[in-house]
């Protein structure tokens, strides 16, 4: 059984801190280390197949696998539409981590994948220590820079940003939002900008009858912000800020890139073919079929890339599978569902809808909710069913009075807490028990 933890808590670690093991410099894609592990976790999921049960998820992943199928013979196989098999075994192994751990130990997990990620971060600062102010100013580097994730500075704070929503309820958030905080403002990461705040929502939805704590983590990322922007100067600032500037949007969509430009066009091909292209095909039909060609092998929104490879009836299923973890009050929510939230919210201007790191927590997120109404209908079916049955008026009028019951001594077991001494029985008590025998008269 610890072995499966060290391999679980590998994998998810790895789904966070992204090492490549083999990348296309042709095609720009990348074999990383976690694709190695996660047809482990596939077979260790398969092996309790008795829980897999026939959820939304798995009907995504059976709607988009059929119209991949069916799609074949017209649009043909694309080697992207591999993404589908890892995402499902993601999504498999992330419920089979929640079946195989205790809420504690995942708290630990995560615990120490964040001291790894932090030495992570060391090492590849030691590693490039001559480039460091082009990693954290985003500008382009003369040789390979390695991120802590495959899609560069904008995947690396949004992880690092989605850990913090993990942490929270632990005494490692705070120190797991600075660093997420500092590392978004520094490498003009919007995404991670947006997956702080949503972590520090979480934290202060968790934290509301705090008004001290709330108080001491906004003016500490006010603080933070301020010292970040003085230190890099004001033509950070400006950059920054001109990443939340849709008008750069515009201007890009003006010369036909950008992502106003693609959503556009995928628009134009979701509605020439609603029902899809298969999987990984979607875009690349989209690019064969305009008079330009995009840079990008994606829509950068989950939600559109999905509808052009598995058509409306699957992104139907996506929706229904996003309604259920927003069903979850911000208060109730566990760890995962957080970090499902932010994959969605970020989902519309980022990812692939294929991604490990999202895929994997939906799955715990779903487990997670299997479990807990299991739990509930459990403790219902054990609760001992009251006899109802009433007899006679005078028999109910022969039930003893609050007073009686504080003389001869409780009527239930011991040990149950219960008032004993009269003097513990107030006039409330004998008043409303008057005013109750009197409508039983009346009623009689």
């Amino acid at each position: 059984m610890r072995l499966i933890h060290c391999f679980y808590l590998a994998l998810v670690f790895l789904t966070l801190v992204q090492i490549p093991v083999y990348e296309n410099d042709v095609t720009g894609n990348t074999l990383n280390a976690y694709h190695l592990l996660l047809p482990i976790g596939l077979i260790l999921g398969a092996t309790r197949i008795h829980r897999l049960t026939l959820n939304l998820e798995m009907c995504f992943f059976i709607s988009m696998a059929c119209t991949t199928m069916f799609t074949y013979w017209v649009y043909g196989y694309n080697i992207r539409g591999i993404l589908l098999v890892f995402a499902g075994a993601a999504c498999v192994a992330g419920a089979d981590w929640v079946h195989r751990t205790t809420v504690d130990e995942r708290k630990q997990t995560l615990r120490v994948i964040f001291w790894m990620t932090i030495i992570a971060i060391i090492a590849r600062n030691v590693m490039h220590h001559g480039e460091l102010a082009t990693i954290y100013s985003r500008e382009k580097s003369n040789s390979p820079v390695w991120f802590l994730a495959s899609g560069g500075p904008n995947l690396e704070s949004t992880h690092l940003g989605m850990l913090a929503a993990l942490l929270v309820g632990t005494s490692l958030f705070l120190p797991s939002l600075a660093i997420a905080a500092i590392t978004s403002v520094l490498m003009l990461s919007r995404a991670g900008v947006i997956a702080c705040l949503a972590a520090s929502c979480f934290w202060i939805a968790e934290n509301r009858r705090n008004p001290y704590r709330i108080g001491f983590l906004l003016i500490a990322l006010i603080g933070a912000t301020t010292y970040v922007m003085l230190l890099a100067g004001g033509r950070h600032e400006d950059q920054l800020t001109q990443r939340f500037d849709i008008k750069a949007e515009q201007r890009l969509a003006d010369q036909r890139q950008g992502r106003l430009a693609i959503w556009k066009s995928a628009s134009q091909q979701i509605t020439s073919n609603p029902f899809g292209h298969g999987a990984g095909n979607g875009f690349a039909m989209m690019n064969r079929d305009l008079d330009h060609f995009y840079r990008e092998n994606n829509s950068h929104n989950i939600f559109i890339d999905l509808t052009m490879d598995g058509g409306v009836q699957s992104t139907l299923l996506l929706l229904m599978i996003v309604f259920a973890n927003l069903r979850q009050p911000l208060t109730r929510m566990d760890s995962c569902t957080r970090l499902v939230w932010i994959y969605f919210l970020l989902g519309m201007f980022e990812f692939t809808g294929y991604d490990i790191i999202g895929w994997f927590f939906i799955g715990a997120s779903s487990a997670s909710r299997s479990l807990a109404k299991q739990a509930i209908d459990e403790q219902q079916d054990t609760l001992p069913v009251a006899d109802t049955t009433i007899g006679s008026i005078d028999d109910m009028m022969a039930l003893p009075s609050p007073g009686e019951i504080a003389d001869d001594g409780p009527l239930i077991d011991e040990g149950e807490p219960q008032r004993s001494t009269r003097e513990e029985i107030t006039a409330d008590d004998e008043q409303w028990w008057a005013i109750d025998m009197d409508r039983i008269r009346h009623s009689a």
